[in-house]
């Protein structure tokens, strides 16, 4: 009997996961770290309640940096040990 879900077909769904949510993260990241940035040096709008200080990139910093993390590791192999294996 065929096996359901064969080890290349997990491997192409995990892939695809990374990609599609690497890219949301970096993208919505990004964008909320250029509204931030737009509201506090170019012009305030009236939507923009973040606090007067650089307090108000909230989850951007971290959506942005997990978003480049899923996106580098697409470029390892699965049998590749990273930096922090010792």
């Amino acid at each position: 009997m065929a096996q359901l879900f064969s080890l290349g077909v997990i491997r192409m769904f995990g892939f695809i996961f990374r990609l599609v949510f690497g890219l949301l993260g970096v993208l919505f990241g990004t964008a909320i770290i250029i509204w931030v940035l737009y509201n506090y040096l170019v012009k305030r709008l009236p939507e923009f309640s973040g606090p007067r200080v650089f307090g108000g990139f909230g989850a951007a910093v971290p959506m942005l940096t997990y978003g480049i993390y899923w996106l580098r590791s697409l470029r390892r192999k699965p049998d590749d040990k990273s930096e922090h294996d010792a």
